[in-house]
């Protein structure tokens, strides 16, 4: 005995565990498929699309011939940092009277 169990029981319980864990994989499988080519995918960007922007930067891979070339690369090869955000241009004369006193935040809603 171990632990107060047969040993039946307890390969019935690993045995029913191994089972569980089995359909749960085939379950994800079926619910969450592996997508294995990018044009099946309903949203993607290439790198090379990417904006050139300050806040955007894509380390460039060149392969070479010594093993040690992969080590010398520790940088990420995509980073993306929150840019600086800006206050947005004074509008036109002609748009003063419509616009409400002060200029909201985007985070706020929108005032009619």
């Amino acid at each position: 005995m171990y632990g107060g169990r047969s040993a039946v029981a307890s390969d019935i319980s690993r045995d029913r565990v191994t089972r569980l864990f089995q359909f749960l994989r085939e379950y994800a499988t079926i619910r969450f498929p592996y997508t294995r080519d990018v044009d099946q995918l309903r949203w993607s960007m290439w790198l090379s699309d990417l904006p050139v922007h300050p806040a955007v930067y894509i380390q460039r891979i060149v392969t070479g011939d010594g093993p040690d070339e992969a080590a010398a690369m520790p940088e990420p090869l995509l980073r993306i940092r929150r840019p600086r955000l800006s206050r947005p241009p004074q509008p036109p004369a002609a748009l003063q009277d419509w616009l409400l006193a002060t200029l909201s935040p985007a985070a706020q809603t929108c005032q009619w």
